[in-house]
């Protein structure tokens, strides 16, 4: 419930018609987690859907970059 300026909550609820006027201002609630929970889930989707994928390229670039041939390693 609301407090007032006395610092007391209000005795009654508002009516249908305050908050239906409320919405048409744009003054509803909304959690600030509800966006977090969006963007973590999101997050979470998009690693492991592109996560395999991922992993697969950095270990084929780790395989050929750190790779030594023979013929490099005794070539003088």
């Amino acid at each position: 419930m609301a407090e007032n300026k006395d610092g007391q909550d209000k005795s009654q609820e508002p009516t249908s018609k305050r908050i239906n006027d409320a919405r048409k201002k744009g003054q509803v609630p909304r959690s600030r987690e509800l966006n977090t929970m969006a963007l973590t889930l999101l997050g979470v989707g998009t690693v492991m859907v592109l996560g395999p994928r991922f992993a697969s390229g950095m270990h084929t670039v780790f395989v050929e970059q750190f790779s030594l041939k023979r013929e490099d390693i005794f070539d003088t």
